[in-house]
């Protein structure tokens, strides 16, 4: 009975480990977007070293494209 309490322990937990994994405050997200039918993949994070930026970097081909990112606590 012992055995099959923890089994089902290990089930039941695997989902909510998975999902926090994917979803965690500390996780960067991730997207696309599409600008002159060009798709521009980006990367945010959500965490950095105390007294130094968080690096924003997105590859786009066309360098005369300009952006501005907007924090909001």
């Amino acid at each position: 009975m012992s055995v099959l309490r923890w089994v089902l322990a290990v089930l039941i937990t695997l989902p909510f480990l998975a999902f926090q994994r994917r979803t965690g405050p500390t996780y960067p997200v991730r997207g696309k977007a599409e600008l002159q039918s060009a798709v521009i993949a980006f990367r945010l994070p959500r965490s950095a070293t105390l007294g130094s930026g968080a690096p924003v970097a997105s590859a786009v081909p066309d360098t005369s494209l300009r952006g501005t990112l907007v924090y909001r606590r």
